[in-house]
């Protein structure tokens, strides 16, 4: 028992003493003074807070790879219709985009009712997506069968994850709470990453 909860906090899994940085607060600063293959120096490790009802639950995270999960859902990502229309060269559109004559070009239709529908269904699917990855523990269905477990791909069935996500009952509220906990996190780990390439 003991092994397997040593394995645990190996992984990071329960983690809670780091927070993610919060407006006001000085980030201890640590010199890296080699990068070494596998370890996972960018790492960011946090606490999702979440209102329920009237108590506070924390929620174990991680900073999550954005590129890495919008990857994932791309061939998902609906595009807008189009329509063919006319830019007359010499009304305001034509002569900003310094036309010389008159020009057959395609429009994308954001604001189609079909196409809203969809992209609202690509984002909050995106949204679950974000705080799966970023969950820092492990979830399970309601017989005890582990459906995600952080960090180890092996043990990663997406669907059947987003499933037990789903219908967790999380609101709306609830739901923003996480995903913006893990969304912090992440945008620090990133702009730590990017101060320091700037900065070679």
């Amino acid at each position: 028992m003991e092994e397997k909860i040593q394995e645990e906090e190996e992984r990071g899994y329960g983690k809670t003493e780091v927070f993610p940085i919060v407006e006001g607060e000085e980030p201890i600063e640590e010199v890296i003074k080699s990068l070494v293959e596998g370890e996972s120096v960018f790492q960011s490790y946090g606490t999702a807070r979440v209102k329920v009802g009237s108590k506070i639950k924390q929620i174990p995270i991680k900073s999550v790879d954005m590129e890495k999960v919008v990857k994932a859902l791309s061939s998902k990502k609906p595009k807008p219709p189009t329509d063919r229309v006319q830019i007359r060269a010499n009304s305001k559109e034509g002569k900003e985009a310094g036309l010389k004559r008159d020009r057959w070009v395609e429009v994308a239709l954001e604001t189609d009712e079909a196409y809203q529908e969809r992209l609202q269904e690509y984002n909050a699917e995106l949204g679950y997506l974000v705080i799966l990855h970023g969950l820092n523990v492990q979830l399970k269905t309601k017989d005890g069968i582990i459906v995600w477990e952080p960090d180890n791909p092996n043990r990663q069935d997406k669907e059947e994850a987003l499933r037990v996500l789903r219908s967790m009952g999380l609101t709306g509220w609830q739901f923003t709470q996480i995903s913006d906990a893990v969304r912090d996190l992440t945008k620090f780990a990133e702009e730590e990453l990017e101060k320091n390439s700037e900065e070679e």
